[in-house]
């Protein structure tokens, strides 16, 4: 051992006390340091993440309501070019592109530039222009072409909002679901549900049917209960990971139910039907419903996401508090109990040195003296 720490203990004996101290205390200062601030930068770049899924978080909001609002005016557009009955389609589809419009600036206004989604904003707005100047001349195809092109813009873009701010990589498992759900599950539901409302107040415009239409009716209602699962399926996942939301839970089941009352609806006036009776404001009234239940949802898992990632930002300042005030206490402690040590032995020293002194002096207080006592010796004062 001593020809391992031959060297060390070496050097430690030509230093002062004050020095060994010095010296050991930065080692040990030096080494908490690198501990405490590996934790920091650890606990620091969850709690930057966790900030910029929030901003993320709100950032897709409105365009989850620029999808839902082009559905309202891709409906109306296409009525009105079909020559729609009721005055109000028209003034829907200009309420709709009125507030396409304004979600679309009040966004981009918005926008951190610190993303760098310039390009994104750019091509989406690009093609929301001419899109705009065409949408009111244009016939029921081009109609539907330009807004799927549109509606495929904004998922993208939603996807690239939720990849700059890191919401895609998500390391929590409640708030990854409910990401996919916002920007892949939903989407796709209620562009199902749209496209079942537009077909069949289309139909019921026109007051014509046939077997393609029937077809076509009951292909849309069929994918929207099998999107509804695997929303549901993933919004489960969500609530095997936390408490059961009761909002969510509720908002939910409306949808579900909601689906399943357009099935009922579009079996018993359409696809089950040789001619066609119902009145197409019957029908945008009863497949609103879904639409509108969607909305509601996605609304409220919005309000769910960014409190789940706000609650992890509270946990991560307060974790991060709580140590930096163990290590300070910690520290505090150390150097109080070293700092005594110190002392103590400075002390010892100084009445070593003075006790040699004095016997070198011949300076003795005490006489020392030896006598016997039951066959033993003893000293004594």
């Amino acid at each position: 051992m001593l020809f391992i720490f031959g060297p060390a203990v070496r050097l430690i004996n030509r230093w002062r006390f004050a020095v060994r101290f010095a010296v050991i205390g930065a080692a040990g200062g030096l080494l908490v340091a690198g501990l405490l601030a590996q934790f920091l930068i650890g606990v620091g770049s969850k709690l930057e993440a966790t900030r910029n899924e929030i901003q993320g978080a709100a950032m897709i909001v409105p365009i989850r309501q620029t999808t839902e609002t082009m559905h309202d005016l891709v409906t109306g557009l296409t009525l009105a070019s079909a020559g729609a009955s009721d005055p109000t389609v028209a003034r829907s589809a200009q309420e709709a592109t009125r507030r396409v419009d304004d979600l679309l600036k009040a966004a981009q206004a918005s926008a951190d530039p610190r993303w760098k989604l310039e390009g994104s904003w750019g091509r989406l707005l690009k093609k929301w222009d001419a899109a705009k100047a065409t949408l009111p001349s244009s016939s029921s195809p081009e109609i539907r072409q330009m807004t799927e092109v549109l509606e495929g813009e904004l998922a993208s873009h939603a996807r690239n909002i939720a990849d700059a701010t890191t919401l895609t990589l998500d390391g929590e498992v409640a708030t990854y679901y409910l990401t996919d759900v916002l920007i892949t599950h939903l989407p796709q539901l209620t562009a199902v549900l749209s496209q079942t409302r537009l077909k069949a107040a289309y139909i019921a415009e026109v007051q014509m049917i046939d077997a393609g239409d029937k077809g076509r009716l009951d292909k849309l209602v069929s994918d929207a209960l099998i999107q509804y699962a695997r929303l549901r399926e993933n919004l489960e996942r969500v609530s095997a990971q936390s408490e059961k939301n009761p909002v969510i839970e509720a908002a939910l089941d409306k949808l579900g139910g909601d689906i399943t009352a357009l099935q009922a609806f579009i079996n018993d006036q359409l696809i089950f039907k040789t001619e066609v009776e119902v009145r197409p404001a019957d029908v945008l009234a009863r497949t609103g419903a879904p639409m509108l239940s969607s909305a509601v949802l996605g609304e409220t898992l919005e309000k769910e996401l960014v409190g789940a990632l706000v609650q992890r930002e509270a946990r991560l300042v307060n974790e991060r508090n709580l140590n930096l005030l163990l290590a300070a206490m910690g520290l505090l402690v150390a150097g109080y109990l070293s700092m005594g040590s110190y002392l103590s032995l400075e002390y010892a020293a100084q009445r070593l040195i003075q006790g040699g002194r004095t016997l070198a002096d011949g300076d003795l207080r005490h006489v020392l003296g030896h006598r016997r006592h039951a066959g033993r010796g003893h000293w004594h004062r």
